[in-house]
Formats: C-alpha cells, structure tokens, sequence
C-alpha cells in the first residue's frame, strides 16, 4: 500500500505542476510547495476544488526533489507504553513555590 501511495504523491509532484489546470474530477493536489525543513505537522494546502489541507505528521517531511519539493517518508519515532498498573489517574495538588503566597 506505502507504494501505490507513494506512486500517487509522485504523479501529484510531478504531473499536476505542468498540467496548468486540474481536471474537475481531481480529489486533491498537494503541490509540495511550502518551506523546506519545516515542522512535520504543518498545514500543505489544496489546489483542487475540494479543499482537503493535508497534515504531515511525525512519518514524513518536506525535501528538496527532481522538481521543486516532494515529500519524503522517515522512520516514525517509537511509542512507549507504560506497563500494566503504572499509571495513577487523577490529579494532584502541585506544590507551592517558594515566596508564593497564594
């Protein structure tokens, strides 16, 4: 499935930016186009119709490729679990900081 994806981002890279207009049975068009090195939760913006923003979340980010920026996918970092029984719900009393009268 990552290839059938990554063979759709590639058409959307490198097709639609010569295309001139987007057909009207176009879905969304990410053009990539945003800074490079940016904060992998930022917005990329739509250019078809439909206005479907896409989030790039901790799996992926914006590179510099063949033609104008792509997006490339990393390795997402890896998520911790407490073990069973470790966690404690609810809340606590924060402890007053020195000089604090309040």
């Amino acid at each position: 499935m990552l290839k059938i994806g990554t063979r759709t981002l590639l058409f959307s890279v490198l097709i639609l930016p010569f295309s001139g207009h987007l057909a009207a049975q176009t879905v969304a068009a990410w053009p990539f186009d945003e800074q490079i090195g940016i904060y992998p939760s930022c917005v990329i913006n739509d250019l078809s119709d439909n206005n479907y923003p896409m989030v790039i979340g901790p799996g992926g980010r914006i590179v510099a490729g063949k033609f104008g920026n792509a997006l490339e996918p990393i390795d997402q970092p890896a998520v911790t679990y407490p073990k069973f029984g470790s966690v404690q719900f609810g809340l606590a009393k924060p402890p007053v900081q020195p000089g604090r009268r309040v």
